[in-house]
């Protein structure tokens, strides 16, 4: 079986010195940049705000309630600050297992990931019972973090919302800071809040940095003893149509439950990007939403469209894009074949991920009837490497990415 990043794309000098590079890298964890958290109930704008800061259209803006689910990072820009932006799924009670559950928890992890955290409320709106009772459950979850509330939605002239300002005492996280993302307006305010801690974690990596010298002269004394070039970052992309296991796939790689997964269908809708260190290589890893046919797409609103869309942009910006199949299924549907064409016409490195090998009675024997199928569809990928894995178990997951 072809290793496809262990061989092709990291050498075998590298893999000679993978010991030596996960001590080295298991100190590095230090975050670059100062984190700023995004919270709040559902539809209060933090998405619009993720996209204000960081300058981007990368999260979906959509009025349908919940339609960011996992966290995801960027860069933001502020002021000439330069941080970190963690958006998050819109906070709303849960019974234990369901997905909300899961974006509930997502959100907790943001909030201790966080150096500030940024209570979103709809000013124009007021208070509501569900912005009293998620102030509550962020006492109760103790975030080292300090918190600030932002009423946003309310442009223009301020001295007219006034009564929904006041209003917001109420949460007793003392005066709002009034805002509204969609028109960049009172963004200026948050620059008081944000460049102390962006200050302070400047000082803490450079004390950081400090501590970590005679690690790296020691390190980079190998280096040049063994005269090898840094290698590039590799940014890659796992797609697929709904329910083959994508997000199954992405969280086993990295080891942690980084994204959310579910039974349902649909449950990822941005792209999200999951940086990941192998081997003294970058590799960002891209879990994104499920390709379903035009036709069979949900149209009452543009939720799918515009997450399919952050799908093909996903495989047009990654140098190696892993289809992932379902091989419990009797045949490859039309649709498997229509993605895999997509990624050749678009240049990039294919990986076949032939997913629920556990579900079969003879893996062997399904992985050469997928080759054949491939065969007679699509000439131009003879020769692709076929995985066979189960992200559930992990089986075969070491087969695309050695650890």
């Amino acid at each position: 079986m072809l290793r496809v990043l262990g061989s092709r794309l990291l050498g075998s000098q590298l893999l000679a010195r993978n010991h030596n590079w996960t001590q080295r890298q298991a100190a590095r964890s230090f975050p670059e940049r100062a984190r700023v958290a995004l919270v709040g109930r559902t539809n209060v704008g933090k998405s619009t705000l993720f996209n204000r800061l960081t300058k981007s259209r990368r999260a979906i803006v959509h009025n349908v309630p919940g339609t960011t689910r996992d966290r995801r990072f960027g860069v933001g820009y502020l002021a000439g600050l330069e941080f970190d932006v963690i958006d998050t799924g819109g906070l709303a009670d849960a019974p234990t297992g369901s997905l909300e559950q899961g974006m509930l928890s997502q959100t907790e992890r943001a909030l201790h990931e966080a150096n500030m955290i940024l209570f979103l409320v709809d000013g124009r709106e007021g208070v509501t019972e569900i912005d009293k009772h998620f102030a509550r459950w962020l006492r109760k979850a103790d975030p080292a973090a300090p918190t600030h509330l932002v009423a946003n939605k309310l442009e223009g002239d301020a001295t007219r919302w006034l009564p929904n300002i006041h209003e917001c005492h109420q949460l007793g996280m003392g005066d709002p800071i009034v805002i509204s993302a969609e028109h960049g307006e009172g963004l200026t305010d948050l620059v008081p809040l944000i460049a102390p801690i962006v200050e302070e974690h400047e000082k803490a990596l450079a004390m950081f940095n400090e501590a970590e010298a005679n690690v790296e002269k020691d390190a980079t004394l190998e280096d040049e003893s063994n005269d090898i070039e840094s290698p590039r970052s590799i940014k890659l992309a796992i797609v697929g149509r709904p329910n083959v296991g994508k997000s199954t796939l992405l969280n086993k790689i990295v080891r942690d439950d980084r994204v959310l997964t579910g039974p349902e269908p649909g449950v990822t809708r941005d792209s999200v990007e999951v940086t990941w260190k192998f081997q003294e290589r970058e590799i960002t890893l891209v879990d994104t939403a499920g390709i379903r046919k035009y036709s069979k797409r949900d149209h009452s609103n543009q939720i799918e469209n515009l997450s399919v869309r952050d799908t093909y942009d996903a495989i047009s910006s990654a140098q190696v894009v892993v289809v992932v199949v379902d091989v419990s299924e009797e045949h490859l549907i039309h649709l498997d074949l229509t993605i895999a064409q997509r990624v050749i016409d678009e240049g990039r490195a294919l990986v076949l991920a032939a997913n629920k090998s556990d579900l079969v009675e003879n893996p062997v024997g399904e992985i050469e009837r997928i080759r054949k199928e491939l065969d007679g569809s699509l000439a131009q990928v003879r020769g692709v490497p076929v995985v066979p894995i189960s992200a559930l178990t992990g089986k075969g997951v070491r087969n695309i990415l050695p650890e």
